[in-house]
């Protein structure tokens, strides 16, 4: 299983949101750009953003924890030296744990067919 740095300075997410890619489905969205100036081979950096339209703090965390481990499993997925946000709708809280690994799966999938994360 590949490594998966994090994507945590806030002038990062905002690059990544004004100038990515987006896909979209019904529980989470994810935004792609390639990491500007990086080494060859650097690891993927995934970020997640789950707003307050989520839920109280537990849900958030709970969708977050999610989100971090679905990112780990599919980290064979992402491309190296790009940068993903993972972002979390408010229907993201009711969805189980299978869908939401779907749904992310799909939406890799997509980004990687454009030729934008591959």
């Amino acid at each position: 299983m590949g490594q998966v740095a994090r994507l945590t300075d806030r002038r990062d997410f905002v690059r990544v949101q004004s100038e990515g890619r987006r896909f979209r489905s019904g529980h989470i969205a994810v935004l792609v750009l390639p990491t500007p100036d990086a080494p060859p081979g650097c690891p993927p950096r995934v970020g997640f953003t789950v707003s307050r339209k989520v839920g109280n703090a537990v849900v958030r965390n709970r969708v977050r924890r999610r989100l971090r481990e679905l990112a780990r499993l599919h980290s064979p997925c992402l491309s190296p030296s790009f940068d993903y946000v993972v972002i979390a709708y408010p229907a993201a809280a009711a969805a189980d744990f299978a869908r939401l690994r779907d749904e992310l799966g799909d939406l890799l999938v997509r980004a990687g067919r454009t030729g934008e994360a591959r």
